[in-house]
This record gives C-alpha cells, sequence and structure tokens, in this order.
C-alpha cells in the first residue's frame, strides 16, 4: 500500500516506453551527425558525453516514475539499494579494470600482429583515457542499474 496520497499508479509499459523514447530521443542525432546526416552536427569531443547521457535515460525514467507514483521516500528507497554490495570488491575491480585490461591487450596485439606501432601508449594522455573510460562505465553503470 502506497502512503502517498497524490500518488499514481506506473506500469513497467510506461517505464520501457518513456525509457526508449528519450534514449533514442538521443542516440537517433548522435547517430545521424556521425554520418552527417541531419542538421544537428555533433562535435566527437562531445559525442561521448552525450551518449552517456542516453545511457542514463533509464535511470532517469526510473527515478521519476518512482517519484511520481510513490514520492521522495520511494526515490529514496530505489537509491539506497546502490548501497548494497552482493559481491566482494575483488569483483567491483575485476568488473571495472576488465574492459580498459582488454583494450590494452587488444592494442598490443594489433601491434603485434601487423608488426608496427599503429597504436601506441603516451603515459599522461593512455592514463586519462584510462580513468575517464573507468569513470564514463561506472556512471553509465549507474544508469543501468538504477532503470
Amino acid at each position: 500500500m502506497n502512503d502517498n496520497p497524490s500518488s499514481v499508479e506506473v506500469s513497467p509499459l510506461h517505464f520501457f516506453a518513456l525509457t526508449f523514447l528519450f534514449s533514442w530521443l538521443i542516440w537517433i542525432p548522435l547517430d545521424l551527425s556521425h554520418y552527417g546526416i541531419g542538421p544537428f552536427p555533433v562535435l566527437e569531443n562531445v559525442s561521448g558525453l552525450v551518449r552517456l547521457l542516453g545511457v542514463l535515460i533509464p535511470a532517469a525514467v526510473a527515478i521519476f516514475l518512482t517519484g511520481k507514483s510513490g514520492g521522495g521516500r520511494a526515490v529514496k528507497g530505489l537509491l539506497s539499494r546502490l548501497g548494497i554490495w552482493r559481491v566482494g570488491w575483488k569483483w567491483w575491480a575485476a568488473a571495472t579494470l576488465v574492459y580498459p585490461l582488454l583494450l590494452v591487450i587488444t592494442v598490443l596485439a594489433y601491434n603485434t600482429i601487423t608488426g608496427t606501432a599503429a597504436v601506441s601508449f603516451t603515459w599522461p594522455a593512455s592514463l586519462s583515457f584510462f580513468l575517464v573510460n573507468i569513470i564514463f562505465l561506472l556512471i553509465a553503470a549507474l544508469g543501468e542499474e538504477i532503470g
């Protein structure tokens, strides 16, 4: 039973429809821009942030609909679940580091197979790229998991 007198029942269909609609309102112009189609060019250095915004749509819709149906207490309950860790920190570290590590292995394999240094590492830039990837992956995971 809901304690919020102004609450509204929200079905999973509402969640999926809104998530689909708003995500694709972001991703379709981004995709068209990538191929040079359409009136809204998205600069390459901004496209990662725009993509991240699209990934955060499930969380935004979930928070909005939770607040609409259950109020602030329900939103707090939803977000408090983020603090529940069902696995040890080693699994979180593995989940965080596997993707960037696979990128490094792929680059090394490519350079070895082609016999060139087509892709090279410059430590300040590579380290910042690595850290930015980890941060983006964590934020993206929050967007999907909350949703």
